[in-house]
């Protein structure tokens, strides 16, 4: 994966958020202290990684702020994860620094982001402060050594809308990513690493007043150490970043920012 160039002594809260869109965090060396918004390219193992770095309104080089690296969709690339998302406008508000790694050719070693996400999540737990995916469930030749594989607990949020046609509510196979589980199974995965009672709370949580898109919000009590996992189920919503129907912004900034590290 890109590391993040950010120092722990400088960023110490870490926040992952991964989406069909999607988002992960790491560490490395430091670099020469910022102030504005900054591109880099970095030499990985003789392969050219570029990445783009938003800092938040008001930001002061040294100031300890979380991360937030979102892992764009499949053909999409990290300068129109940041024009789709609005995710830079959001990180003002809440005070978090957002970075947008670039994937090969426009995608990841895992199809699209939030397949890539899951995938750092499962693998990169005890890094991460918790992971947000969005238009994306567990592809299924992961969800077994994810289940297998377990490095602690992790709060976990999937928002998915119901009739994606790439990424099927109820599962299916896709071209480009594989047999990918359902909604249900991917929650199942999750709220079992964390040890979560399997049966939801749900509620309607929100309803667009221009398309009348309906969204519920399943939250899988008991779980440990103030462990969230929770499922936002968009119905008859397709495949896309879905801040025109639901302020899918505003709720991942505050779930992620309540599980800082």
């Amino acid at each position: 994966m890109v590391l993040s160039p950010f120092s722990p002594a400088v960023f110490r809260s870490l926040v992952v958020l991964v989406t069909g869109v999607a988002v992960a965090c790491s560490t490395a060396p430091d670099l020469p202290k910022r102030t504005e918004d900054f591109a880099e390219v970095l030499d990985v193992g003789g392969v050219l990684r570029s990445y783009q770095v938003h800092l938040p309104a008001g930001y002061d080089d040294g100031d300890p702020r979380p991360l937030l690296i979102a892992l764009h969709g499949s053909g999409e690339g990290a300068s129109g994860m940041r024009q789709n998302t609005g995710l830079d406008a959001t990180a003002d508000a809440y005070g978090f620094v957002v970075a947008y790694p670039d994937g090969l050719d426009r995608g990841w070693s895992r199809d699209a982001g939030g397949m890539m996400g899951h995938i750092l999540a499962c693998g990169l737990t005890p890094r991460l402060a918790g992971a947000v995916l969005v238009a994306a469930t567990l592809p299924s030749d992961v969800a077994r050594p994810c289940r297998a594989s377990f490095l602690g607990p992790l709060s976990v949020m999937v928002v998915l809308g119901t009739g994606d046609p790439l990424v099927p509510f109820e599962g299916d196979s896709v071209e480009g990513a594989g047999a990918l589980l359902s909604a249900a199974e991917t929650m199942r995965v999750w709220t079992g690493r964390d040890r979560c009672d399997p049966t939801p709370t749900v509620t309607v949580v929100h309803t667009d007043p221009t398309w009348g898109i309906v969204t519920r919000r399943e939250t899988y009590p008991g779980c440990r150490f103030g462990i969230e996992v929770e499922l936002y189920a968009m119905e008859g919503a397709g495949h896309f970043w879905p801040a025109p129907v639901f302020p899918v912004n505003d709720v991942l900034a505050t779930f992620l920012l309540r599980h800082r590290r």
